[in-house]
């Protein structure tokens, strides 16, 4: 089983947490590239999450003002 499709981070700690299993590691990736792209796509998923939240609370802010102008509650 591949280290990466296991746990992205952390293979030594699932090592430690079943000692009495043999997990080999097939490819072990001793390049930063994997690694980089890996966070890269982290950071990518983070922002475009935020993004949505800001465009969403725009849009209700923008619901609630038209609502509010066509239906006065005085």
């Amino acid at each position: 089983m591949r280290s990466d499709r296991l746990t992205r981070f952390g293979f030594n700690y699932i090592v430690l947490l079943f000692p009495e299993c043999e997990i080999i590691s097939i490819n072990n990736a001793e390049d930063n590239d994997d690694l980089m792209q890996d966070f890269v796509s982290l950071v990518t998923s983070f922002c475009a999450r935020l993004y949505g939240r800001r465009r969403t609370k725009k849009a209700t802010e923008k619901l609630i003002k038209q609502l509010n102008e066509n239906n006065p509650c005085d």
